[in-house]
């Protein structure tokens, strides 16, 4: 089974987007259970990348993609080196203990649903963000981040600090957002 994931490393590095929508299935049929299947997904992709350490990965560093919008030549492209393997580890490895632990901490919250949805969203978003390849998969991974951590940092909705918190974050990583995108107008003229 792993090698037909490892054959196919864009579906690991989307597979918290990919599962996203059988989220509430898994939760309705067992609490606990769900939170070791979707904890599953950052532990699959520490896997994938530490099955690409390598002492040469820099000078020859793994590239993989597939088509995205053939008519723009738009290719969903990612990179695989040193850096990006350091950070895609971390992130990989810290999500499976977040996964962990959220899936105690909130097991009697009315919306798991939401924080498990939203957690994979921002996984997801994260490893395409270190992973990317080319620009436009770079701006989109940073938007996906951006609004996926609002929802998370507002997750209690009902407190007025959540709101604010989350209000901040988005400003900021909005602001950011925009320096990118002005960033990368200045870059393609």
């Amino acid at each position: 089974m792993l090698d037909v994931l490892f054959s196919q490393p864009i579906y690991i590095i989307f597979a918290g987007i990919l599962l996203a929508p059988v989220v509430p299935l898994l939760t309705r049929i067992s609490l606990r259970l769900s939170a070791w299947i979707i904890s599953l997904v950052p532990l699959i992709n520490f896997i994938f990348l530490l099955f690409h350490w390598n002492p040469a990965i820099q000078e020859k560093p793994i590239y993989f993609s597939m088509e995205w919008m053939p008519s723009l030549n738009i290719q969903l492209s990612f990179l695989i080196d040193g850096l990006s393997l350091i950070f895609g580890l971390l992130i990989s490895g810290i999500g499976f203990l977040i996964f962990l632990y959220g899936g105690g901490y909130f097991k009697d919250r009315k919306q798991l649903n939401r924080f498990y949805i939203l957690i994979l969203v921002f996984f997801s978003s994260m490893q395409g963000l270190v992973l990317a390849e080319n620009i436009f998969v770079l701006f989109i991974c940073w938007e996906l981040t951006s609004i996926s951590s609002y929802l998370l940092i507002g997750f209690k909705h009902e407190s007025a600090s959540a709101r604010s918190s989350a209000l901040k974050a988005l400003l900021v990583t909005g602001l950011g957002g925009l320096a990118l995108l002005a960033g990368l107008i200045l870059l393609s003229s």
